[in-house]
């Protein structure tokens, strides 16, 4: 005959309750973890700056460094590039107000006012200037030395120029700027024939003499 089994004893009541409360207990527990202590805000990119240099016409086109402090009161070594303008200004990234949330620095804006200048003016990558010449100069040509940005250079007048010829200087423009992929631009000299505010007794015997060799009529044709 098959032996007898004991019959299996109850469970333990007192234990069984324990171990439903402590699965309760834990379930509130990492729900207190997982639950948000608070909204964080959506990420927020800081301000941008805005720092005005006042520049020679000479350091606008030629370019360099300079020190800028910032409004944090950061100091900075800022290379300008040349050919700087009023409308386009220089933009430091990540050098403005920080971001919030994890949002992105703003960025610092260098922006020029260039002074005007007496001699030189720009038209885009060129500069353009009026030179005066005397009489002789324009009527027999030879070599007249000329400022430029760049510093003087030798210029060639041809025989007979005359009062608004145009004479181009080759690369004495603003200077190239290979990392905007920018030419040099040229220089462009506007000739004006100046007139003595005097003549010598010798002076106007000498033009006469020259009118009576070499007689023209400038206004031939008006009608």
């Amino acid at each position: 005959p098959e032996a007898a089994r004991p019959a299996p004893e109850p469970a333990d009541t007192a234990e069984s309750g324990r171990g439903a409360g402590w699965r309760a207990d834990a379930e509130n527990m990492f729900a207190d973890l997982l639950r948000p202590r608070g909204r964080r805000g959506a990420p927020r990119d800081g301000e941008d700056f805005t720092v005005r240099l006042r520049l020679s016409f000479e350091e606008a086109m030629l370019g360099g460094e300079r020190r800028v402090t910032l409004p944090t009161g950061k100091t900075l070594t800022v290379r300008l590039p040349p050919g700087m303008s009023e409308d386009r200004p220089l933009r430091l990234k990540g050098h403005g107000a920080p971001g919030e949330h994890g949002g992105q620095a703003g960025d610092a804006l260098i922006e020029v006012m260039v002074k005007p200048h007496s001699l030189y003016r720009r038209e885009g990558r060129d500069i353009h200037m009026t030179v005066p010449v005397s009489v002789p100069e324009a009527l027999l040509g030879g070599e007249i030395r000329v400022p430029t940005v760049h510093g003087p250079v030798d210029l060639t007048l041809p025989e007979g120029t005359k009062a608004g010829q145009v004479l181009r200087l080759k690369g004495k423009g603003v200077p190239a700027d290979p990392r905007r992929g920018l030419p040099a631009g040229d220089g462009f000299v506007h000739v004006e024939i100046a007139l003595p505010d005097r003549l010598s007794e010798a002076a106007r015997a000498a033009l006469r003499d020259w009118q009576a060799r070499a007689p023209y009529d400038p206004r031939k044709g008006l009608g």
